[in-house]
């Protein structure tokens, strides 16, 4: 019991989970403060996604032992097999270690996911959508007169693509979790980690609210409903649901979901509409740098499904070119800045360090 106890008292007090905290809470009050100062009708949930932790949890525990016991039974091949899955899964699954370190840190990001929810649903309010048609028209100019989504059309809607490409966008989910889940319980690369968790947060932060708030706009998707004159995604978006008919295109029953919270002005679950900068593109972007920086298999993974959403992000008609381009470069800066923070603070306690030992005689 003592080592459990130990082991969640440190993690508690660590820098990183002390950084979160305070980065949350700043978040928080700064929201709170503003929405006094301006007579925004904000109102803050705090536990909108406890059953999506639920199921998250059981869902990341289940993949852990099905890939642990997969893996002794075809790499290792033990004589007791049934042993060594139970002690395999005693050391990594009921880890005090593992355990101190991850739990608090999925405990803060539920919360955080709930805060965010509720100031994206606000963004309208404080800001109407108005920048779909520049972002537009900026799109169109930077592919030489040509609408992104037409650059994509001859392969993405061939056969069963619109179908695959829609699978991959929305497993967005299963991966934001799965990530999450990895690198909150991970004892290796504690930097890396450290680096990804900051980033984490500031994304959200930073591209989910403060970019989103001043760049306010809807997307392809939703063009129609806010800009009066000629839709030039009206063909596009025929064509989903044209496709929908035969072979499932998942995005647009989300679509859906997202217009009707927005018109009866409720907070739901996953509610909210912003599509500048891209929320996918950045995470999806985030997860190859820590891919690449826990190896190279990892990181051609995430390479690929970063590609992947990235094109989907355009064809399905949720984002403009630039909603990634933009999520990219900010993304990258975020990384880049957390990453030199790190190393000046590292290099202030080494310093520190150094004057408080006592000189070697």
């Amino acid at each position: 019991m003592k080592s459990w106890f130990d082991s969640f008292r440190q993690e508690l007090g660590n820098r990183l989970t002390l950084w979160i905290l305070a980065i949350f809470a700043l978040q928080i009050a700064v929201g709170g403060v503003l929405a006094r100062i301006y007579d925004w009708p904000l109102n803050i949930h705090t536990m909108m996604y406890s059953n999506a932790l639920h199921w998250a949890i059981i869902w990341f525990g289940l993949g852990i032992i099905s890939w642990r016991s997969f893996y002794i039974m075809i790499a290792i091949r033990p004589e007791r097999l049934t042993l060594t899955i139970l002690d395999d899964l005693r050391r990594i699954c009921l880890n005090p270690q593992r355990l101190a370190r991850g739990i608090p840190i999925i405990l803060l990001f539920t919360v955080m996911f709930s805060v965010f929810t509720s100031y994206k649903s606000l963004i309208p309010e404080i800001v109407p959508f108005k920048y779909d048609e520049l972002f537009s028209q900026i799109d169109r100019t930077l592919h030489f007169g040509v609408d992104p989504w037409r650059i994509l059309f001859p392969v993405l809607s061939a056969g069963i693509m619109v179908t695959v490409i829609s699978f991959f966008y929305k497993i967005w989910f299963v991966a934001k979790f799965s990530v999450l889940f990895w690198q909150a319980f991970s004892l290796k690369r504690p930097r890396l980690r450290e680096q990804f968790f900051l980033t984490y947060i500031l994304v959200w932060i930073i591209n989910g609210t403060i970019f989103a708030l001043l760049f306010s706009s809807v997307g392809p998707c939703f063009y129609g409903n806010v800009v009066d004159g000629p839709n030039p995604y009206a063909e596009l978006m025929a064509f989903l649901h044209e496709t929908n008919k035969t072979m499932p295109v998942w995005d647009l029953v989300a679509q859906d979901y997202l217009w009707y919270a927005y018109k009866s002005e409720e907070i739901l679950s996953f509610s909210g509409i912003s599509a500048m900068p891209s929320l996918h593109v950045s995470l999806a972007f985030l997860f190859v740098l820590v891919g690449w920086g826990t190896g190279r298999k990892t990181g051609i993974l995430f390479t690929v499904y970063f590609i992947l959403v990235m094109m989907g992000s355009v064809f399905l008609g949720w984002h403009y070119a630039i909603d990634g381009y933009f999520a990219v470069i900010s993304t990258l800066i975020i990384w880049l800045s957390v990453g030199q923070v790190l190393k000046w603070v590292d290099a202030r306690a080494t310093a520190r360090r150094l004057v408080e030992s006592p000189v070697q005689a």
